[in-house]
């Protein structure tokens, strides 16, 4: 991490040592109320989070002090002995509510600092120009702000659930495990029961005893040495294009509902920013093709001007070919049924600049997609044509469509 993440830790580890101090209060408190009252008290954690479990049990430490209290009697009644026990039972109460006071208000706190933390880190990304640089900063993001460990992201294309990339703070040898395994990774969503209700339903979740649930993806648990975690989806325009899913790493520590809902909070922004610059992305992209259309009448009107005027006859239907010749200026390459069954539709479009000649660079940018993703096209492209290059490829396009002209 950079001086700059370390330096927007320094509250968060500050929080999280409080907590462990009021926390190692409540097990005091815990050990002596279950003394002194006689009642099973169970220890802080599960889906709330250790301090709003914490803030309930103290709740019920004092009303059963209270109870117990006026059993004892009134107190001009009272002998030594049960005088001592209403003194020990009223210090009992008032020391469980203080306590109760000092862990609800530290949850309070910690929530509105983490929120703050999500919206700093949305801020980082929003100077990113590119929807490229937003994917690739994404799951940094999300540790550096969040306060977890780990961060997966993860695309949704049609019934397939594709994870992308991650990043990982602690754990380099976990991580690179983690990483071989997401490469080539393609599941369909019937595989996932958590992931497709959330993508259903478009709302957040968290996952306790992650191996014994059976909502969640036993290999995905496996390979990242899961045991909780929290999912969210990334829902640009109000549609599911993603998910986000983060835990604590190999710590001790469990995930939480605030952590369900600090991810949540951050998912949509993430999701409102990838909007907006996919968008501008367009945009610009159609102001680029706007402009090149008007360069390329420009360069025809020229050289209709700069022409030799010319008595030609008038194409008839014994010289066909003459009518194709039009053809070649084209963006888009003819087609033929043969190729409309091997290729799909993105990979024809991206043939036909590969037709044109444009680089892997400048499809992807027309396109608005990654460089790796022209990339994947064109051995798709190649591989269907039983090409070993694109010179050949386009070769093989030649043959194909030469019954056309």
């Amino acid at each position: 991490m950079t001086r700059a993440g370390g330096a927007a830790e320094k509250p968060r580890e500050a929080s999280r040592r409080l907590e462990r101090q009021l926390l190692a209060k409540v097990d005091e408190m815990l050990h002596e109320a279950r003394e002194q009252l006689g009642v099973e008290l169970p220890a802080p954690g599960g889906a709330q989070g250790p301090l709003w479990h914490a803030g309930s049990i103290l709740s019920r430490v004092t009303w059963s002090a209270l109870s117990q209290l006026e059993q004892v009697g009134e107190p001009e009644e009272l002998d030594d002995d049960a005088r001592e026990r209403a003194e020990t039972l009223t210090a009992l109460a008032l020391r469980a509510n203080d306590l109760e006071d000092d862990v609800r208000r530290h949850a309070l706190t910690s929530r509105e600092q983490r929120l703050a933390q999500v919206e700093r880190g949305l801020s980082r990304l929003r100077r990113l120009r590119t929807s490229a640089e937003l994917l690739d900063a994404v799951c940094q993001e999300v540790v550096r702000s969040c306060g977890f460990r780990r961060a997966m992201l993860s695309r949704i294309e049609g019934d397939a659930w594709l994870p992308w990339m991650a990043h990982f703070r602690g754990d380099p040898e976990v991580g690179r495990e983690f990483l071989e395994w997401l490469r080539n990774r393609e599941i369909t969503l019937d595989e996932l029961t958590l992931e497709r209700e959330l993508v259903a339903e478009k709302r957040p979740d968290i996952v306790l005893d992650a191996p014994n649930n059976p909502r969640s993806y036993k290999p995905l648990l496996a390979v990242g040495q899961v045991t909780s975690y929290v999912v969210a989806p990334i829902l640009p325009a109000g549609r599911v294009v993603g998910l986000l899913h983060a835990d604590h790493g190999a710590t001790t520590r469990e995930v939480d509902v605030s952590d369900r809902d600090v991810l949540w909070a951050f998912a949509e922004g993430f999701g409102r920013l990838y909007e907006r610059v996919v968008l501008l992305e367009r945009m610009a992209a159609q102001r680029r093709s706007i402009r090149e259309l008007f360069e390329m009448a420009e360069t025809t009107m020229a050289s209709l001007a700069d022409a030799d005027i010319e008595l030609v006859t008038a194409f008839d239907e014994e010289e066909p070919e003459l009518a194709a010749i039009g053809e070649a200026t084209l963006d888009t390459p003819r087609g033929s049924p043969e190729l409309d069954e091997l290729l799909t539709a993105k990979e024809k479009e991206v043939l036909a600049m590969m037709v044109r000649g444009l680089s892997n660079a400048a499809i992807a940018e027309r396109l608005v997609i990654k460089v790796g993703t022209v990339k994947s096209h064109v051995k798709h492209i190649l591989r269907k044509l039983g090409a070993v290059n694109r010179a050949a490829a386009i070769s093989k396009y030649a043959e194909m469509t030469s019954e056309r002209r």
